[in-house]
């Protein structure tokens, strides 16, 4: 499977991604696909990488794998999986927040009326 056309363009991004991973022992390898079948011990599924600019404009890079890329059968890593299984709810960060300044104002009160010398 072929990476991206953004890894291609820069492949310098990449490069010093996967030798941290290497060098911090995160990742192993590189591994040639015979080596891989024999650690493996059987078929194993790979997805193209890419690279998205982290703010637009900033010449910063965050490495993706994309999950979907369909192979030449295909199959993607995600086509395994029925998104019914996994449902999925997406909130705004100022709810989120309004939920956690909420959830530790409690908390804060309740440590205020607590007294670990007065049992109840």
């Amino acid at each position: 499977m072929v990476n991206l056309p953004s890894t291609l363009k820069l492949p310098h991004v990449i490069d010093k991604e996967i030798t941290s991973e290497l060098t911090t022992k995160r990742m192993s390898g590189p591994f040639s696909i015979a080596q891989d079948n024999a650690i493996f011990g059987r078929h194993f599924c790979m997805s193209p990488l890419g690279l998205v600019e982290k703010l637009p404009g900033s010449g910063k890079w965050r490495t993706i794998s994309h999950q979907s890329k369909e192979d030449t059968s295909g199959d993607s890593m995600n086509g395994w999986l029925n998104a019914d299984d996994f449902p999925t709810k997406y909130y705004l960060a100022n709810t989120t927040a309004d939920l956690m300044q909420m959830f530790f104002t409690m908390l804060y009160d309740m440590t205020l009326t607590f007294d670990p010398y007065c049992p109840s």
